[in-house]
């Protein structure tokens, strides 16, 4: 089965950090509290050495008015005592079924029965007897209650559903699931009146988080139909607008590339274009996440956004090369072969090859060899004043597979070119010498294709 939304312990701990915010929840404090009472106990120890099956028999005879306790109980024992606890119960997942659906007129039996079942679902149990019309029924009204709490894990509980068991997708799509999500952030207070509430941080953060997650779960699977897509961009780019939480953004982006893949593709207001430009500014997530929507959204949105000071921001990212954005960065222009005659760029880049991160410095070099032309006259003359072949002899004494053949694959284009575009010889070139002797030692070490392209380089400069 495939990994949920959140694994045992994440689960526990995300419960504790909502619950610093519960005095500002609306709804029932003594669950709250009960809530905010299981979690601190500590995940280390083993709990008491009792019988399950024998403490919570009255569970199978169906007494909810159990629930609660089991609820507390659970949270303070390890993963392997709650299998072996379901060992003892086999008809525990039913009974929570029922709990959960009666839940509907019971505030504190809807959320201890689906705070069991949220620990089940990180357990990896069957749980196909939830794909049911009417548990579907009151999650949907769960996403529509006033209490955020319930939103939040109604949340959770569906998409851990659609993971199992993305079939269901086709009959929440039909009760217009996604109409759904996209008023989350709308509450009724107890009155009915409608408003867009101030949450508290937290809460805000677990529900758009979940929110951002299920919506994801639907793009990454791709179960999501035609007339989905414009429901899910405008989900996507509320998040991006927001701009408050990492993850969402991140989860965000991505899925517009998912869209973007599959055809559907919609204008960017100004803003969200500005914050495109300067995404490449954040942490490597979000700028990973960003780079799969580029190479979806196609060169000329890529280069839409350079009116926009992407290419600024680039630089000012490998000008400070403490992270691996710049290495990733790196990768991508080499893949889309940008090319760019602006001489910030091309020093930063230069100054790079000696001072920068090995993996940079790697990356930069298969960046180099993916736009180096017969025209590259300029560039080729900047690369050997900034002595090119010092830096990929640095790189070859690595004694790395794969860095080799990057670095071989550069040797053959920048001799190639040289070669071209000078009447110089190859062995003229500083440090020429020493990696041709270099590069003669990486025979018969790593492939038949890599001793022929040797071969190749070799005869260039002879």
């Amino acid at each position: 089965m495939s990994k949920k939304s959140n694994d045992f312990i994440d689960f526990r701990r995300q419960l504790r950090l909502i619950s610093e915010d519960r005095r500002n929840f609306r709804g029932n404090q003594a669950i709250l509290d009960m809530r905010a009472n299981s979690v601190d106990s500590s995940e280390e120890e083993d709990g008491p050495d009792i019988s399950y099956y024998e403490r919570f028999s009255f569970l199978v005879n169906g007494d909810v008015n159990q629930v609660p306790y089991f609820t507390n109980f659970l949270f303070a024992q390890s993963e392997q005592q709650i299998i072996e606890a379901f060992k003892s119960l086999p008809n525990l997942i039913l009974f929570l079924k029922n709990c959960f659906l009666a839940g509907s007129e019971n505030d504190t039996l809807l959320f201890h029965s689906m705070m069991l079942i949220l620990i089940i679902q990180s357990l990896d149990v069957d749980l196909s007897p939830f794909c049911d019309p009417a548990v579907f029924a009151l999650i949907f009204r769960n996403l529509q209650y006033y209490n955020v709490m319930i939103r939040i894990y109604s949340l959770t509980m569906i998409t851990n559903l659609i993971i199992d068991y993305p079939q269901i997708y086709e009959s929440l799509s039909e009760a217009h699931f996604l109409d759904i999500l996209m008023n989350l952030l709308v509450f009724e207070d107890r009155d009915g009146k409608s408003e867009k509430s101030e949450l508290p941080y937290r809460a805000k953060e677990s529900l758009f988080f979940e929110l951002a997650n299920a919506i994801a779960t639907i793009a990454k699977l791709k179960i999501f139909k035609p007339e989905d897509c414009p429901k899910l961009w405008d989900i996507s780019v509320m998040f991006i607008n927001d701009g408050d939480f990492s993850d969402s953004i991140e989860k965000s982006i991505g899925v517009l590339g998912i869209l973007a893949s599959a055809g559907f593709v919609q204008q960017f207001p100004q803003n969200i274009m500005e914050y495109f430009a300067s995404c490449v500014l954040d942490g490597i997530s979000i700028l990973k996440s960003f780079i799969f929507f580029l190479k979806n959204m196609g060169i000329e949105f890529f280069k839409e956004l350079l009116q926009y000071d992407l290419l600024e921001n680039i630089i000012l990212v490998i000008s400070n090369d403490v992270k691996e954005n710049g290495q990733v960065i790196y990768q991508f222009l080499g893949e889309i072969q940008f090319h760019t005659y602006d001489e910030n760029f091309i020093f930063s880049t230069l100054d790079l090859l000696d001072k920068g991160r090995f993996q940079t410095r790697v990356n930069i070099i298969y960046y180099l060899s993916r736009i180096l032309t017969s025209t590259s006259t300029k560039l080729i003359q900047n690369l050997i004043e900034y002595d090119i072949l010092f830096c990929i002899e640095e790189l070859l004494s690595v004694d790395d597979s794969e860095v080799s053949v990057v670095c071989l694959t550069f040797l053959e284009i920048f001799f190639n070119t040289f070669k071209s575009a000078s009447s110089q010889k190859i062995t003229e070139i500083p440090n020429a010498d020493v990696i041709l002797s270099q590069i003669t030692d990486i025979i018969s070490t790593i492939s038949d294709e890599v001793d022929e392209q040797i071969n190749r380089i070799l005869a260039l400069a002879a």
